[in-house]
């Protein structure tokens, strides 16, 4: 795989990741965590392609990207837990823990709004080009 290539093959990927950034920032929602994460695993994949391929470049994800995607993972895991409470609490014979889940609910909150403010210092357009600029060399 030629430079060109990948270069081509990393604006897809960027392309598709700012498409699901994007979103996210709009909207917590699972479906926008879910697709922003899987994107970003698809991008770290491709720099360890990279990283394999052209040993003269050792690419990585900038911390701070690394840290808005860890935070979206927090918020990924207390929605799937509060999905699994209430499925539980409808199939059980008792009444749903109502002060838990709100537990659950102000935890996310808080989480989504420290989320956002990473994100609001995440630049991907940095990423991009730094990115950009390594493979281009």
């Amino acid at each position: 795989m030629g430079r060109d290539q990948i270069l081509l093959a990393f604006k897809k990927r960027f392309k598709k990741l700012s498409r699901r950034y994007n979103k996210l920032f709009k909207n917590f929602n699972s479906d926008n965590i879910h697709h922003f994460r899987v994107e970003i695993k698809k991008l770290r994949a491709f720099i360890r392609f990279i990283n394999f391929s052209l040993p003269d470049q050792k690419l990585k994800i900038p911390k701070k990207l690394k840290s808005f995607y860890c935070a979206t993972g927090e918020i990924r895991n207390l929605q799937l837990h509060e999905q699994k409470i209430e499925k539980l609490s409808a199939d059980l014979p008792f009444e749903k823990p109502v002060h838990y889940l709100t537990e659950i609910r102000q935890e996310k909150k808080s989480k989504e709004k420290k989320a956002k403010k990473m994100a609001t210092k995440t630049s991907l357009k940095d990423l991009d080009k730094n990115l950009h600029d390594k493979v281009a060399e």
